[in-house]
């Protein structure tokens, strides 16, 4: 049998280091190299894994203790000091090692060594080695302090692992959430239904069964399944991150699978009759809200996060400065909301935002209760706005650049025109030759249906 022999890129791979660290330890005669004509350098397989077997992987030996020998020195140096002959030159002030770096400060009273290096969080932590006579003991110092660091890291991530759900999600939403998504307060909300089922739950005992008992509790409470798949995905997201963290090692979530959502597609507009009754019994001070809504198809948020600055009445549009998808888009003022935004003007005192109200939603649910407007939902005028657009003819692409979204795909989950119009595209496709001959047909079926019924009849 022929003995496997490996390339120094092989190895390099195998036991997780530069290649030129492959040769240095071949010439140390650390590793035994084969040198084969045409092929250059190879190494036995059978060697290399006696090494990992032997745990003699190549590491940066942070609990070494260092002699002030000097010929020891100079190999440790060799080993792990950045810059080569430059750095080891008598006259440097700097040493700079793969886990940090020593320096000479002069002062009134002489020459003092301080180390620089990252903590376990990543920090940057500069130091005085007050008591160093020399480079080594400075080196010791600087050892001792990472090692330290990244042992207290290990063990707090280890603690960590042990939380339950409920206080894991915090620490997820300051690390990650907040400062990545502009959406973090929908994590808040969908946690909050999260928690009195698996909040109690440690981040390393949660399975698979946990997940789909969750799953079912939610259908049975009547939920779609488009919001039960954002709270899976939300849960899915936090064990992706504890993985990078080093928290768990398994994503229980990615056992589960998601519901399919294409038939869960919202299909509720506001209907000329509804809209009538509604505006006759919401407030007048949230009518211009629902009117905004109606003839914008802005969200709610950016409606109440509009401000006087974001109206220009001169040009008639409205600057949409922070949409969801991170991109400005403008919308037309037409003639009915500009009457609506010039009244607000007058009546509201509030220089700053056009509305300025905290909350609408318990003045519009009661609104919609007293008008009859069963199953809508303030993100349906947004809808409605998009659909009385596609019914008086404009085309799909003008609406998505309205609405701010970022494919035409998004923008048919929200377009659901009413039968009449669908009934019309369809029979727009008839010819006025074959309108004639269905005529003079239906008109010879119409005498026999009448013949027949009259001598059934009798």
């Amino acid at each position: 049998m022929l003995e496997r022999l490996l390339t120094v890129k092989q190895v390099s791979e195998t036991l997780e280091v530069h290649p030129k660290t492959i040769y240095r330890l071949a010439n140390e005669g650390r590793l035994t190299s084969i040198k084969k004509r045409g092929l250059g350098v190879r190494f036995r397989q059978a060697e290399i894994d006696r090494w990992l077997d032997t745990g003699k992987r190549v590491q940066v030996p942070l609990d070494v203790v260092i002699p002030s020998a000097s010929p020891v020195m100079a190999d440790f140096d060799r080993m792990f000091l950045k810059g080569g002959k430059k750095a080891l030159s008598k006259n440097s002030r700097r040493w700079q090692y793969r886990f940090g770096t020593i320096y000479i400060r002069q002062s009134k009273k002489g020459q003092r060594f301080c180390i620089d290096y990252r903590d376990g969080e990543g920090k940057r932590v500069r130091e005085v080695v007050k008591h160093a006579q020399g480079r080594e003991e400075a080196l010791l110092i600087l050892q001792e302090r990472v090692a330290s660091s990244l042992n207290n890291r290990a063990g707090k991530e280890r603690r960590r692992s042990i939380l339950p759900l409920e206080e894991i999600f915090p620490i997820f939403l300051e690390e990650h959430a907040k400062p990545t998504k502009k959406s973090w307060r929908d994590d808040v909300y969908r946690f909050n239904v999260i928690r009195p089922v698996l909040g109690k739950t440690k981040l390393s005992e949660l399975t698979p069964e946990d997940i789909l008992h969750f799953r079912q509790k939610r259908l049975a409470s009547g939920i779609s399944n488009h919001p039960t798949n954002r709270e899976l995905a939300l849960l899915k997201k936090i064990y992706s991150w504890a993985i990078g963290k080093g928290l768990v090692e398994e994503n229980p979530v990615k056992k589960v699978k998601f519901f399919p959502e294409m038939d869960t597609a919202r299909t509720r507009t506001l209907s000329p009759d509804e809209e009538e009754r509604l505006l006759a019994e919401i407030s007048s001070r949230l009518r211009p809200v629902v009117l905004t809504a109606l003839n914008t198809g802005l969200r709610r948020s950016e409606i109440l996060g509009l401000k006087w600055t974001d109206i220009d009445f001169r040009e008639g549009l409205i600057r949409v400065e922070k949409p969801k998808n991170g991109k400005v888009r403008f919308i037309p003022i037409n003639s009915t909301l500009r009457v609506e935004l010039l009244r607000q003007k007058e009546s509201e005192r509030n220089l700053t935002f056009v509305f300025p109200f905290k909350s609408i939603q318990e003045g519009f649910e009661n609104a919609r209760r007293r008008a009859g407007c069963e199953d809508l939902t303030f993100h349906d005028l947004r809808r409605t706005f998009g659909t009385r657009m596609l019914e008086h003819g404009f085309n799909i692409v003008t609406i998505s650049k309205l609405y701010g979204h970022s494919s035409v795909l998004v923008t048919q989950r929200y377009l659901h025109p009413q039968d009449k119009l669908s009934r019309e595209a369809v029979e727009s496709l008839v010819s006025p030759q074959h309108l004639a001959q269905i005529g003079h047909k239906t008109k010879k079926v119409t005498a026999k249906i009448r013949l027949s019924h009259s001598f059934s009849v009798n």
